[in-house]
């Protein structure tokens, strides 16, 4: 389970993988996650709004040189919706999820009451491709 964001730069063929921050600052409304690359900054902003059981997740790219930067971004959301051990939601234990894209949201719902067990992402941006992959034991 999670997601990761990883900036693809045109004139330099590593990427940069946005999953080891430099700073982390725990606010009372949000978390902050700050990235440095030597030509760019991140800000993976975290909002979990009250009693509500949802994430807000927000990134926000600066670039701090003094060329225009040429490149694309990935983000990468990994479902794996089981229930924990010895714990359920329903009336049998979920083992694993249904995943769609629709209208540019991605949509995870769990095999088991699948109307109250989901997960969804999707961007403010207009996205250039997606896809699905099922990953080995997925």
């Amino acid at each position: 389970d999670g997601f990761d964001l990883t900036v693809q730069f045109a004139e330099n063929p590593e990427p940069w993988h946005l999953c080891s921050a430099d700073l982390m600052t725990q606010c009372y409304s949000h978390i902050e996650f700050q990235f440095s690359h030597p030509q760019m900054t991140a800000i993976r902003c975290d909002l979990i709004p009250d009693d509500k059981p949802i994430l807000f997740t927000s990134y926000t790219l600066k670039n701090t040189s003094d060329s225009v930067l040429r490149g694309s971004y990935q983000f990468t959301a990994h479902f794996h919706l089981l229930d924990a051990w010895f714990t359920h939601l329903g009336n049998e234990r979920n083992q694993g999820e249904h995943i769609e894209i629709v209208n540019n949201v991605v949509i995870a719902t769990a095999f088991s009451n699948p109307d109250q067990w989901a997960v969804t992402a999707t961007s403010t941006t207009k996205w250039l491709s997606s896809s699905l992959t099922t990953l080995c034991g997925g």
